[in-house]
């Protein structure tokens, strides 16, 4: 029931793709060798798709750094925090402009002042020293977890929890480039929401810190797009247009919204192969009840005898049985359901997912205490069909 709800919960979340996509339908990615030098100068002279079907374009370049967390120490000058290896994403004022991403905590400065996810956005772009991560990186009160990401770095550890209302002003990520060894402190003013997803990046600042850190001025080597409201329904033409004529750049494009529901789809099969492992328990407690009617069959053998002798028709002394069994059944359906769903409401606000609300898949639930019931009659219907053929005379004389 609680796996059922939780997973029912998530769809649910993950309908709104526009959410989870930023606001953006199209992700490109093109070649590091043959990179598009200016994008929107470059859509003047395509086919099928131009500069007037997009609301906004975004672009990224990604490098690679050693990073690790300053935030106890600026200079990090101790020595004991370990570099790990880490992409660092820059982006464009067409991605911290447009990107509809709020921000599960914000440096204290901002809260105090009441800034919007879009100010901190903007103030990205505006100050290269900057950097905003995903809630990965930092340190949590919670100790479930789905399994090892394989990242050990924690910013700002001991000092801050994702659970606070803000983070301190003084927390700081340090990057190293791999090949000349010079470094960049940046400081982290905000955690990512949750539902950025799978297209959330480790960590985030602007294009100018990206090409200040490599010392040389990168292309921009993957693109989001944002279609004007017109040409919504066309999103997948202009994606496969798009492909068509930056061939020679390499673009491969998809279509986010698609995404978001092929990930929804992966977090179904997911969830769906945690009810089977948890259904084994069920079948076992539907087998038990099985073993106790065939027992109470071979205890009340003197009963049943009496039954048939007071006049008790085979086909009622099954369905005495049956309805026994029935009973059981139905009380652990109903305190299954019941449980379940309350621990469930419990849970899920519990999440730390903004705008995740319980809901409750009624079909799927009616479709598992059916299930349960039917198997539950199965499984005593062979022991209520002996019951039923015992003659009189030899229950009355069984010992």
């Amino acid at each position: 029931m609680v796996v059922s709800v939780i997973s029912a919960s998530f769809s649910k979340l993950l309908d709104d793709t526009e959410r989870v996509s930023g606001g953006f339908d199209i992700r490109a990615e093109v070649s590091y060798i043959n990179p598009i030098t200016d994008i929107n100068a470059a859509l003047e002279k395509t086919d099928g798709v131009g500069p007037n079907d997009f609301q906004a374009i975004a672009g990224f370049n990604t490098a690679v750094a050693n990073v690790r967390d300053a935030s106890s120490d600026k200079q990090n000058t101790d020595g004991d925090k370990k570099w790990e290896l880490l992409p660092v994403v820059g982006t464009d004022a067409g991605y911290t402009e447009n990107v509809t991403y709020n921000f599960e905590l914000v440096a204290e400065k901002y809260y105090n002042e009441g800034a919007s996810g879009r100010e901190v956005w903007e103030a990205l772009t505006n100050n290269p020293n900057l950097a905003v991560v995903n809630l990965a990186l930092v340190p949590t009160k919670e100790t479930g977890d789905f399994g090892d990401t394989g990242i050990d770095l924690v910013i700002g550890k001991g000092r801050f929890y994702l659970q606070d209302k803000f983070m301190p002003d003084d927390i700081y990520v340090e990057i190293q480039n791999p090949l000349t060894k010079t470094t960049q402190t940046l400081q982290v003013i905000g955690v990512v929401d949750a539902m950025s997803g799978p297209y959330a990046s480790l960590i985030t600042t602007s294009q100018a810190t990206i090409n200040s850190f490599l010392g040389f001025p990168r292309s921009s080597n993957a693109y989001r797009l944002m279609v004007k409201p017109e040409q919504k329904d066309n999103i997948p033409n202009l994606a496969k247009n798009l492909e068509k004529n930056f061939l020679a750049n390499g673009m491969n494009t998809e279509v986010m919204a698609e995404e978001v529901k092929d990930y929804g789809k992966t977090m179904d099969m997911f969830m769906n192969l945690l009810m089977s492992f948890m259904g084994l328990g069920l079948i076992v407690g539907i087998a038990a009840l099985g073993v106790i009617a065939a027992r109470s069959v071979v205890e009340r053998r003197h009963q049943i005898g009496m039954l048939r002798a007071i006049g008790f028709r085979q086909g009622m002394v099954q369905a005495s049985f049956l309805l026994e069994s029935s009973f059981i059944a139905l009380m652990g359906i109903t305190l299954g359901v019941v449980l379940g769903v309350a621990l469930s409401y419990q849970i899920i606000p519990d999440s730390d997912v903004e705008g995740m609300t319980t809901a409750i898949p009624w079909t799927m639930i009616t479709l598992i205490a059916l299930g349960a019931y039917l198997a539950s009659l199965t499984t005593t219907f062979l022991p209520a069909y002996r019951a039923a053929k015992v003659y009189p005379a030899e229950a009355l004389r069984y010992e």
